[in-house]
């Protein structure tokens, strides 16, 4: 009775996401933005950025983040049929011209490499010192992801790290 109840309740999901994305479809063709408002309002308050209603760059904000939940649904519906290769096809949501950096080996992450130095401590930093580190390098780590292995840091990724 639990396995039916939760393959019902999948199966609810699975329309939930397949009538939302075509609800978003037809009010991107209608350039209608009032679904993701919320999620605009979010964005710019958390970016400390003004837009006002009606203006053009607040417009185009909607619109891309009505055009990535489309993908993301898009996404999601590819993989409840089996499919988990897909591949984002809308140009909003790729990256661009960023190579991909495979994530790290176990054991080769910034996190790892630094709890090494830390339990080696080759020059005897105090205790104090270490922390302070690693909640520098914690950040840094926020801002990259936690899995970048450390041989993809270069003097790029830590100048753009100090923007925020």
């Amino acid at each position: 009775m639990i396995a039916d109840a939760r393959k019902g309740a999948a199966s609810m999901a699975a329309k939930s996401r397949l009538t939302r994305r075509d609800i978003l479809r037809e009010h991107l063709s209608k350039g209608e933005t009032v679904l993701v408002e919320h999620e605009t309002d979010a964005f710019l308050s958390r970016n400390n950025v003004v837009a006002l209603h009606g203006s053009k760059e607040r417009n185009a904000l909607s619109l891309g983040i009505l055009r990535a939940e489309i993908e993301a649904l898009e996404r999601a519906i590819e993989r409840e049929q089996g499919n988990y290769a897909g591949e984002p096809r809308d140009s909003i949501v790729k990256a661009k011209g960023a190579p991909r950096i495979s994530p790290a080996a176990d054991g080769e992450t910034i996190l790892e490499i630094f709890a090494i130095y830390r339990a080696e401590n080759p020059r005897g930093v105090k205790s104090d010192t270490l922390n302070q580190a690693r909640r520098d390098i914690g950040w840094f780590v926020d801002l990259v992801g936690d899995q970048m292995p450390v041989t993809a840091i270069t003097k790029k990724t830590c100048a753009s790290s100090k923007r925020f």
